[in-house]
């Protein structure tokens, strides 16, 4: 199993996008939204994967989804 990480998007239309995105292209993934003391730099959702981060975020560019960054969980959903 891969490592999970975290995708910041810029809006909740791009969270439900590049999860739409990110499971046709076979990953599993979720949007999350952040507790308001983690808001500062976004809209507040996020999307959470397993697998290669590298993979996810070219597939996401293909795809026209803006992300804002990427962080690794430390602790699984």
């Amino acid at each position: 199993m891969g490592k999970g990480y975290y995708i910041k998007v810029n809006s909740v239309t791009h969270a439900i996008k590049a999860k739409d995105v990110l499971n046709a292209n076979g990953f599993k993934a979720q949007v999350v939204r952040k507790s308001k003391q983690g808001r500062s730099e976004s809209c507040g959702y996020s999307v959470v994967i397993d697998g290669d981060i590298t993979r996810a975020e070219a597939i996401l560019r293909n795809y026209h989804v803006r992300t804002s960054g990427y962080g690794e969980i430390r602790d699984k959903l």
